[in-house]
């Protein structure tokens, strides 16, 4: 069939010296491999005027195929074939501008030739086109000109518009919020196999996010996009396995996807691999390996991994206790609004670790977590209380706070909250002795205390 289909070309090609034979004799070429036979069509036709073989051998020059990788000349073919109207040249020599490959990075210029090829009806540049109006990246922020152009490519069903708009729906940006209509573009987009959507749809069914909650359908969807290598998928799939969401409990699967995500640079499991590593949950416990993965989320800024680096610093875990630079972690984490960190600087501050100690200081910080309503904070805070180290000893305050740790789950608090009411229930009992000791002496009444509580009828002995 293809020899039959090249043959026919040639014939053309020689016969009539027509470029679209060169063009098509190119990428028949192409398809069964034979690249540099490919480009070397490409190229004549190219050189002759041919927008669209201009486009292709650009593109050769931007993969690298069949020639070796040159952007430059990629930009150059890009362009003769855009100034000539071609409309995925002018989308890609967009691309071009935008990201400085081949030319000088100017959003403004990008903007343009997405523009020239959305009013051409080009879906991605009118994607693109959008994406410039939400960002304001080469032209003026308008997020009705953004709707605009998303509706222009998801009416072509081009999947990254149908996600974007459910983006757009989701964050109620330039549209009124409606997590339902965000849910059906997500649908659509999903099920034209693109993996962002899979994963924004996962989300959907987990939090019963504009359709009714279904941890069995936000499985599916999550492994659906995990299958196509989306990092955060490949998380949440891994978090589903470690607390059993739509799918059986398997600590040794959530590790498996952990590390997968991990590896493609999603801080979030890094630090769920390196909590598993660091607990020998699923895995066998190591945690030099942990002390690695929760340094690579926290090197980039990730709040939860600077927090846990802290904790490893602060408590020796992977490497050596280092309590100045478990407080340069903690404090970074702070900075961010990260509570945990806050109660742990409260309680450094508190013994002087890593600093001076400074018990108002230290207090302050677990009033304000506390106020924010974090448990560990009011648990901690409740402790300061009960044992009057950081502030007068106030046994109400401290049962109050234990009280509202309690009722967020802290298990702890909930044993300190079971004591306290134990000790008030036994001090209860104490007064109720003696107040009986005290009203038979006035009566006359010698009966002893175990008689008279523990009688079933209240009868006395003699």
């Amino acid at each position: 069939m293809l020899k039959t289909r090249l043959y026919t070309l040639i014939i053309i090609l020689v016969l009539f010296n027509q470029l679209s034979a060169q063009v098509e004799l190119g990428k028949a070429l192409y398809e069964k491999g034979y690249v540099k036979e490919a480009v070397m069509y490409f190229k004549e036709a190219a050189e002759k005027g041919d927008p669209q073989a201009q486009n292709l051998l650009a593109q050769c020059y931007d993969k690298g195929d069949g020639v070796e990788q040159d952007y430059v000349a990629a930009a150059e073919w890009y362009e003769k074939a855009a100034e000539q109207g071609y409309a995925e040249a002018q989308y890609n020599i967009g691309t071009c501008y935008e990201f400085g490959e081949g030319v000088f990075h100017d959003n403004q210029t990008a903007a343009q030739w997405y523009k020239k090829a959305a009013e051409q009806g080009y879906s991605a540049a009118q994607n693109s086109l959008a994406i410039c109006y939400e960002t304001g990246k080469g032209v003026d922020k308008d997020y009705q000109q953004m709707i605009y152009w998303l509706q222009m490519a998801a009416n072509q069903n081009y999947p990254d518009a149908l996600c974007n708009l459910g983006l757009c729906y989701e964050n109620g940006k330039g549209v009124d919020q409606d997590y339902h209509q965000a849910f059906l573009w997500y649908e659509k987009a999903a099920r034209s196999g693109l993996a962002r959507a899979q994963y924004y749809i996962g989300n959907c069914f987990m939090s019963g996010l504009g359709v009714e909650m279904n941890y069995d359908s936000g499985f599916f969807w999550y492994m659906q996009a995990a299958n196509q290598s989306n990092p955060e998928a490949q998380c949440e799939v891994g978090y589903c396995y470690e607390y059993g969401l739509g799918i059986q409990h398997d600590m040794q699967k959530a590790v498996e996807w952990y590390t997968k995500s991990a590896k493609l640079g999603n801080d979030v499991a890094q630090c769920n691999l390196g909590l598993c590593l660091m607990d020998g949950r699923g895995i066998r416990k190591d945690e030099s390996e942990s002390f690695s993965w929760i340094s690579k989320a926290a090197s980039k800024g990730y709040t939860e991994g600077e927090y846990l680096l802290g904790w490893c610093h602060e408590m020796g875990i992977g490497t050596a206790i280092d309590h100045p630079k478990a407080i340069e972690w903690y404090k970074k984490a702070m900075q961010k609004g990260h509570l945990g960190a806050k109660c742990r600087m409260a309680i450094c501050y508190g013994n002087g670790l890593g600093l001076r100690a400074d018990k108002k200081m230290a207090f302050k910080l677990l009033k304000e977590a506390s106020d924010q309503g974090f448990a560990e904070a009011q648990y901690l805070l409740g402790q300061a209380y009960m044992e009057g180290n950081l502030v007068k000893k106030n046994i109400t305050q401290a049962k109050e706070l234990f009280s509202m740790a309690a009722s967020n789950g802290h298990e702890s608090a909930i044993k300190e909250l079971e004591k306290i009411n134990d000790n008030e229930r036994k001090e209860e009992e104490r007064k109720e002795r003696e107040r009986i000791i005290i009203n038979d002496k006035k009566t006359g009444k010698t009966g002893s205390i175990t008689d008279t509580v523990g009688s079933p009828t209240g009868a006395y002995h003699k």
